[in-house]
């Protein structure tokens, strides 16, 4: 009974552990919106940095990279190395931001680097880093830009620089260009026309490059923006639809079809014209975006559909006759092997119909009859000289008297032998 309990409190443990399990992997990882920027700051002015991010139940956790050693400032108690040279460091965070500043910053920080790492329970993320920038001698502005980039290949894309602003200050933009994102290995984008809050990104070659934008104020602040990933991705090619053709369905039968296709990162969906095309809903059908259709067919007839895949390089369409038929139209399964019956049936008759019929010896004709009672002198009887064949010389010229006797005695043998031959068998 023990081991019975025992077994049931760990199946409800294990299927316990399995649910939280899939509900973790039901959720989506965080995604960060916006990275920590890189303003250069006035000696002993407040320094703030900010990390953005979508998802729940999320916590953010800042790390200082000084002179080469990783330091959690949750860990901070003023012992290391690095706080010599803040005064009064700390965090905090709201729902979706979490926020690193320093009361004091010194010209020691400048150089140091800081990341934030966010976390929902489940999955982590680490976010671009930020350089510890000290020296200025006027307030940074405060920047603004998206998280990160993803483009096919050859089309549009526009980064913009955002600054909090109250108007009563001017504004020049740099952007810069980086291929390992580190603000150190910058450098500077062609001037042409990208001294504006705007930049447009060149897209014919696929990669991933790095982007950021130095913002100065007529006060003489200056600030980078967050490290911009951009992505340039290659196009996948035109979708096709392989499926040629759907196969029959019948009232108040569950159906079923997965339409097949070249492409996995694709979309189906119904191409719907009235008085021309109609919609599988009418037939009782539903499709989803995967090209499952599928449901209980309620009314027959025939429907032309025009189902559409495409992606982002374009979109393809194929039209489909769907017959749908009444229960009562359909063919019974059992109808080919009934007829595989009657066959065999018929069959046997006739195999019987041709039977020969067996008659006693000397009772049928001379085809019919055995070999002792066929005539020696017919062709079939054994395979005798061709001169046997000939017609009787009696038949020519005139018989002997003694030939005629002889034969009269033979014919009277003959009859005497097949009357004992009868009663044998008899």
């Amino acid at each position: 009974m023990k081991r019975r309990i025992g077994s049931v409190l760990l199946f409800v443990f294990a299927l316990v552990c399995l649910t939280g399990i899939s509900a973790a992997a039901a959720e989506a990882e965080p995604y960060i919106i916006v990275q920590p920027s890189s303003p250069e700051y006035p000696e002993n002015a407040v320094a703030i940095y900010t990390c953005e991010a979508f998802g729940t139940n999320l916590t953010f956790d800042w790390y200082l990279v000084y002179e080469g050693t990783t330091y959690r400032l949750a860990d901070a108690d003023g012992s290391q190395p690095w706080a010599a040279h803040t005064v009064n460091s700390g965090t905090n965070a709201t729902a979706t931001a979490g926020t690193c500043f320093f009361e004091g910053i010194l010209p020691g920080l400048d150089g140091a680097e800081l990341y934030c790492v966010v976390e929902d329970g489940h999955y982590s993320v680490r976010s671009m880093s930020a350089v510890i920038r000290v020296g200025g001698s006027a307030m940074p502005p405060q920047l603004r830009v998206v998280g990160s980039m993803e483009i096919y290949q050859n089309e549009l894309c526009d980064l913009y620089c955002s600054v909090e602003t109250d108007g009563s200050k001017t504004y020049s933009y740099l952007w810069y260009q980086s291929g390992t994102g580190r603000l150190q290995d910058i450098i500077a984008v062609d001037r042409g026309a990208q001294t504006t809050d705007t930049l447009h990104i060149d897209t014919s070659v696929p990669g991933l490059t790095y982007y950021a934008c130095l913002v100065t104020d007529s006060a003489g602040g200056s600030a980078y923006s967050a490290i911009i990933p951009v992505l340039v991705m290659e196009k996948p090619p035109v979708p096709q639809i392989l499926t040629q053709t759907l196969p029959e369905a019948t009232v108040g039968e569950s159906y079923y079809v997965q339409l097949e296709s070249t492409v996995e990162d694709m979309q189906f969906y119904e191409y719907y014209a009235p008085g021309q095309y109609d919609r599988l809903e009418k037939a009782g059908l539903t499709m989803n975006s995967e090209g499952e259709i599928s449901g209980v067919p309620q009314k027959a007839g025939e429907y032309s559909i025009i189902i559409c895949a495409g992606n982002v390089s374009g979109e393809v369409s194929m039209g489909y006759t769907l017959t749908v038929k009444d229960p009562a139209e359909k063919e019974p399964v059992s109808s080919s092997a009934a007829s595989g019956v009657t066959s065999a049936s018929s069959g046997k008759e006739d195999s019987a119909s041709r039977k020969p019929e067996l008659k006693p010896a000397g009772t049928g004709s001379a085809s019919e009859s055995t070999p002792e009672s066929k005539p020696q002198s017919t062709p079939q009887s054994s395979g005798e000289d061709k001169t046997e064949e000939k017609e009787p010389v009696s038949e020519k010229r005139g018989m002997p008297w003694w030939g005629i006797l002889l034969t009269a005695m033979g014919a009277a043998g003959a009859g005497a032998a097949a009357v004992l031959l009868v009663k044998k068998r008899k």
